[in-house]
């Protein structure tokens, strides 16, 4: 068995997001037993290196964040450098034309997908039993399936057969959906539909067969010289297809999503709903000494966030969806779809939405408890008397 450790920074929204938040694996964030911080990378290895997987372990990643790494966590882990901005399946076909042109790796060898950026903490030693399903089950594609506790709408669930409640630990995965609702996510949750762990497996030969539906070459150099021409997508897109036979194996044990231990903000809540919505903790991270937090947050139409201001921290705010108004140090101003509003520490701000509005909220400061919040005004009259209109 063969693992890539996924860098998957650029995919998504992760462009909403800033060079911090992409770099997260490498950042030293996570505390150890003995009271230092590790990163999330040298976390995985130290794992993978307990079970005798290490050295068979790439680090797929990009040149600017190579820097990022501490070797020494990593030895003696192989490093694949990409350029930037490649989509999850293309940097894995890059990975594997790599594994099969410039490494003695049999074209039958299984290779684990292990996603950086899923932020899964688990036992590896779960890669074993999936290997055995596929290897059983002589389907093309294994993906590990995780129970929640809550609905999760920053996470994909597996439409299966059969559903959960049977006694099979073997499922077949119809489709991934992400919910665009709570009650599409709610709907999920209480069908027992497995969410998508982060971790794939296949054959190194399913990659090769790729490349060659795609009429493009199977040998690295020459798949990088033309890796344009590689279709931009999710590697979970290009991998549940009609033509593919995919299966989900349920992961027993305890899991975490690290983004979780969120012990340093007074055990904050990882979703909340309010009187004007809801928000949801994405990530949370240190760079330097500085505090990092990331939310997303979604406000019901007509309804408006209290004219507030924050004393130890500042924001930026990246409007993803709908229509407001947003009032900042006594002014106010229409938004859309596109804007990126910076919030200074200390400014007075709010925002009223005029259809449903989501946002990407990334808090920066010494100190982010929910508690640095001085409220000026609730009501949005109150708010618009008190402002000029920059419109």
């Amino acid at each position: 068995m063969k693992l890539l450790l996924l860098d998957n920074g650029f995919e998504h929204n992760d462009h909403l997001l800033s060079y911090q938040a992409q770099t997260a694996p490498y950042t030293k964030n996570l505390p150890t037993k003995t009271g230092n911080k590790q990163s999330m990378i040298e976390h995985i290895c130290n794992k993978l290196k307990k079970l005798d997987l290490l050295d068979q372990s790439y680090i797929v990643t990009t040149k600017q964040h190579i820097k990022r790494m501490d070797d020494k966590s990593i030895t003696p882990t192989e490093i694949i450098t990409l350029p930037a901005t490649q989509s999850s399946f293309s940097k894995v076909l890059l990975a594997c034309s790599y594994l099969y042109s410039e490494t003695d790796c049999s074209t039958n060898e299984m290779i684990a997908v292990i996603n950086l950026h899923s932020f899964t903490d688990l036992d590896y030693s779960c890669l074993s039993r999936l290997a055995q399903a596929l290897e059983k089950s002589k389907a093309d594609i294994g993906l590990l399936g995780l129970e929640t506790k809550r609905p999760s709408i920053t996470d994909d669930y597996m439409q299966m057969h059969p559903k959960k409640n049977s006694s099979t630990t073997i499922f077949h995965v119809q489709a991934l959906s992400r919910p665009d609702t709570h009650e599409t996510a709610y709907k999920h949750f209480s069908q027992g539909d497995l969410c998508y762990s982060g971790i794939s497996m296949f054959r190194l030969k399913s990659m090769i067969k790729q490349l060659k539906r795609q009429h493009l070459p199977q040998t690295y150099k020459q798949l990088l010289s033309t890796r344009d021409k590689i279709k931009h997508s999710r590697l979970e897109d290009e991998l549940i297809t009609e033509e593919t036979n995919v299966i989900a194996v349920p992961y027993h044990g305890e899991w975490r999503k690290l983004t979780e231990d969120l012990s340093h903000l007074s055990n904050r809540s990882m979703f909340e709903e309010r009187r004007w919505g809801w928000y949801e903790v994405l990530s949370y991270y240190f760079s330097g000494t500085e505090q990092i937090l990331v939310k997303r947050i979604h406000v019901y139409a007509g309804e408006n966030i209290s004219y507030q201001l924050h004393q130890h921290r500042k924001e930026i705010w990246t409007i993803t969806d709908g229509l407001g108004l947003f009032a900042y140090n006594q002014t106010l101003q229409p938004i859309q779809q596109g804007d990126v509003l910076k919030i200074s520490q200390g400014a007075e701000h709010a925002v009223k939405a005029l259809t449903d509005l989501d946002m990407i909220e990334v808090q920066m400061g010494t100190d982010l408890r929910e508690e640095d919040i001085t409220r000026i005004y609730m009501n949005w009259d109150d708010i618009e008397a008190n402002c000029k209109k920059g419109f």
